[in-house]
């Protein structure tokens, strides 16, 4: 009965676990698994409050969608007073910003399509943010337009940023360049399972950091216009400092959204409609209620225009895909709220899962195995539960790879448990077998016991008896049936 070296080896098999997980979570593939557990629990966390969802106070889209298109008769793209009108309108109902997530790369006069309204609008609406396509990959055939960013568009200086850089910049037309207001990036980084979970705040220019639509919408909201105003992004705090915040994001300077607030959408039709309405001097349908004080991003929607993307509560609304507009909206909304995910880094969860597996393998060295497995056990039922409440209060905690390791150690711990227990019983059995009962023997490899010397003092009761003839028929009975004999009469 070996219980010393026993104990040790469950230390042994928690470092084992803990190395053997760390190696097969270094595959990405298998990392994937654990933003498929994200992507479930944030689709789950929406359906729950689904009901109890409050419209976001900061932010409103209004979407492009296909009956555009028929209502103003007109292909795409749009003629771009369109959007003069539209903001003409959204300045007179009190919007404090409005951010197109649309690419004004041509200007389409030739073709009939006027933009004189658009342009002086930009110019009576300085809170506007028009936006560019960034080119990050340096093997993309330059369509992009080669010219960098502008100056007066820079967010602020980052020397030794490891963000992405851009090669190129899809830019608006020169007329409208030299008129917008603001210039901000649409790009998206999906996770690597191809979910739209998380935005880069910025794309790197040299060593020039440009904002995304989101965060420029924010900024516009509060009054921002850089890092001369202090907000700035601080890596070593793994946060975007705001004005009333420090807004988690990730080493990269990505945001993860929430997604526990409803995002008001709109037709561009309906919006028309409301204004015409105002215009005749009725009351419109969408105004002042709907606009007033809120960053309101103007996009695509129409499955025909392509900009839609995959995020965790896709499919659980009106469309498999969700428009791209959102997930900015969702961006400027987090900021200004103050509700964005915390996400974990890798290296945490390794140093939180090495230190359940060492906490676990200490206990195994002073207490039986039973309470090491009923640790396990009841380990892995919590875990989820407490991932889940983390969520709840907007930390993203990834549990796969801990429970992987507990997994693993768990399925040791019986392993060894089982093999030791038919040692125990071997040794026993070997070394009493002649002096005790089987039942005996099993009690003491059961209460993993050993005979001590000099006995044990139990209470118990004595027999005296006496057969009558037993020594003469004992000498004519084999052993065998002497024994048979005896079990019988004692019995």
């Amino acid at each position: 009965m070996k219980s010393h070296k026993r104990n040790w080896s469950f230390a042994a098999l928690g470092l084992a676990s803990w190395l053997i997980s760390l190696a097969i979570f270094s595959f990405p593939a298998v990392q994937m698994l654990e933003w498929r557990v994200i992507d479930l629990w944030t689709s789950l966390r929406y359906q729950q409050g689904h009901n109890t969802l409050q419209g976001s106070k900061s932010v409103s889209v209004i979407e492009i969608d296909e009956g555009v298109f028929e209502d103003l008769q007109m292909q795409w793209p749009l003629d771009k007073n369109v959007y003069g009108d539209l903001l003409d309108y959204l300045d007179t109902m009190g919007a404090k910003a409005v951010v197109f997530d649309i690419l004004f790369t041509d200007n389409l006069s030739d073709c009939g399509k006027g933009d004189e309204l658009f342009l002086a609008m930009l110019g009576y609406f300085p809170k506007t943010v028009l936006t560019f396509g960034a080119l990050i990959d340096p093997d993309y055939p330059f369509a992009y337009t080669k010219n960098l960013i502008p100056e007066r568009y820079y967010f602020g200086t980052m020397e030794g940023s490891h963000l992405v850089p851009m090669f190129g910049a899809l830019l608006p037309y020169s007329e409208l360049l030299n008129v917008a207001p603001h210039l901000a990036t649409n790009s998206l980084k999906s996770m690597p399972d191809g979910i739209d979970l998380r935005v880069p705040l910025f794309v790197r220019d040299g060593i020039h950091l440009v904002a995304n639509m989101g965060l420029k919408g924010a900024m516009l909201a509060e009054g921002i216009r850089g890092e001369q105003d202090g907000w700035k992004w601080k890596p070593e705090k793994s946060c975007m400092q705001t004005s009333n915040a420090c807004i988690p994001v990730d080493d990269e300077a990505r945001l993860y959204p929430t997604f526990s607030d409803s995002i008001p959408e709109y037709r561009l039709s309906d919006v028309r409609r409301a204004q015409a309405d105002w215009m005749s001097g009725k009351m419109p349908s969408l105004g002042r209620e709907q606009f007033r004080d809120k960053v309101v991003f103007v996009g695509a929607s129409a499955p025909s225009l392509g900009d839609l993307g995959s995020t965790p509560i896709s499919g659980l609304a009106r469309m498999i895909h969700t428009p791209n507009v959102l997930m900015h909206a969702r961006v400027a909304d987090a900021i200004l709220s103050g509700k964005a995910l915390r996400p974990w880094h890798r290296g945490e969860v390794v140093v939180l899962s090495s230190l359940l597996l060492l906490a676990i393998s200490i206990l195994l060295v002073f207490l039986p195995v039973r309470a090491g497995i009923l640790a396990c056990t009841a380990l892995l039922v919590v875990l989820p539960f407490i991932a889940w409440f983390a969520l709840t209060q907007n930390i993203m905690w990834p549990i796969l790879e801990g429970m992987n390791g507990l997994v693993l150690f768990f399925a040791g711990t019986l392993w060894i448990a089982f093999r030791q227990r038919d040692a125990d019983h071997n040794f026993l059995n070997k070394t009493f077998s002649a002096y005790l009962s089987p039942e005996v023997i099993d009690d003491m490899a059961k209460n993993h016991e050993l005979p001590q010397l000099g006995g044990v003092e139990v209470e118990g009761t004595a027999l005296f008896t006496d057969i009558q003839g037993f020594s003469s028929f004992a000498e004519i009975l084999s052993p065998d049936q002497l024994v048979s004999l005896l079990n019988e009469y004692f019995e």
